[in-house]
């Protein structure tokens, strides 16, 4: 039987630096320990919401070994490996199985307009020579390449490719993407993928819904609240968990607007994280923007015993997590939002 545990929950961790660029490894480490202990299932590495694009090589390999070297055994660790020319993003997944990732997460770049049928060649090819298991990242604001769900389609059934991590403007429409996606697939393909949303604004109903993975840059500064709703909206807590997601809306809202490296760069600022400024040519949000945010932080609430729930069974997960990766089995989700049981 395979089921969701403790409402799964993708980190994805900010990069960040002081002005002469050395990472502030404190700070990450700060946030992935607050991310396990409200229940993350996995960490996006050099991911997400695009600031992988500003980093240099040997900064990526020290964000990457660091989560690592933090989480690994408690949480799958998922590695961003795009880039713009195929021979690089191979590159890229070389480095991430020799440092030990347990899947890559794959975005269509390009600096020209991509076509169909290059888009379903990238994933082939990435597939075709990669060791881990790849994640299909459809992130049409970074990319500015939208995957249609026909093409998702096509791009699931190849071998490799065990997941999915859509974007979409409504939990009505991201519940529209999933049925016609897997519902075009066979039976056996549907059973085994994974497939998930990044969002800020409609995490709980995804999950409701049946998506497999909330993918949540927010969490990375904000792992109670998200932990908590993840974990409301896979256990009988639904309205609840629908309540705290509408306090969020405005995130989502700026998120839009300004884009979410900057919206997570404001959180953890406010929040009083050393997050260093944001890699040039990007500037942090403008004060009205700031403005906003610190009022919706100010209202967010969690009830205790939601949040004592929350972080026991976080506790629980990592333990039968860990005692898995002690036995060597194989029933721990490469991607972190499926934990198969009763083998």
């Amino acid at each position: 039987m395979t089921v969701s545990i403790l409402g799964p929950l993708t980190a994805y961790l900010p990069t960040p630096r002081d002005e002469s660029g050395k990472l502030i490894a404190s700070t990450m480490e700060s946030l992935i320990e607050g991310a396990l202990e409200y229940g993350a299932t996995a960490f996006g590495v050099v991911s997400g919401t695009g600031g992988a694009t500003y980093l240099s090589r040997s900064v990526r390999r020290r964000v990457i070994k660091l989560t690592i070297a933090k989480a690994h055994g408690r949480a799958a660790i998922l590695v961003g490996v795009s880039s713009f020319a195929t021979a690089e993003v191979a590159a890229n997944v070389d480095e991430a199985a020799q440092a030990g990732a347990d899947a890559v997460l794959l975005q269509p770049f390009a600096s020209q307009q991509l076509r169909a049928e290059e888009v379903l060649g990238l994933y082939r090819d990435v597939a075709t020579v990669s060791s881990l298991p790849v994640i299909i990242d459809n992130n049409p604001t970074t990319t500015h390449y939208r995957i249609s769900t026909s093409e998702l389609a096509r791009l699931v059934p190849i071998k490799g490719i065990v997941g999915v991590k859509d974007s979409a403007a409504t939990a009505s429409e991201a519940r529209q993407r999933r049925e016609r996606v897997l519902g075009a697939l066979s039976p056996r393909t549907a059973r085994r993928t994974e497939y998930g949303f990044a969002t800020s604004s409609f995490g709980a109903q995804a999950l409701i819904d049946g998506a497999d993975t909330w993918h949540s840059a927010v969490a990375a500064v904000l792992p109670e609240y998200c932990g908590a709703i993840a974990y409301a909206a896979t256990n009988r807590r639904r309205a609840e968990a629908r309540q705290m997601q509408r306090a969020l809306a405005p995130l989502g809202m700026l998120s839009e607007q300004w884009g979410a490296i900057r919206v997570v760069h404001a959180i953890g600022t406010l929040r009083g994280l050393d997050m260093g400024v944001p890699p040039r040519p990007l500037l942090p949000l403008p004060r009205e923007a700031n403005a906003l945010v610190r009022v919706t932080l100010n209202g967010l609430r969690v009830d205790d015993d939601l949040l004592a729930a929350t972080r026991d069974a976080a506790a629980a997960r990592a333990a039968s997590h860990a005692q898995v990766s002690r036995d060597g089995a194989d029933s721990v989700s490469p991607t972190g939002g499926r934990h198969t049981t009763g083998r």
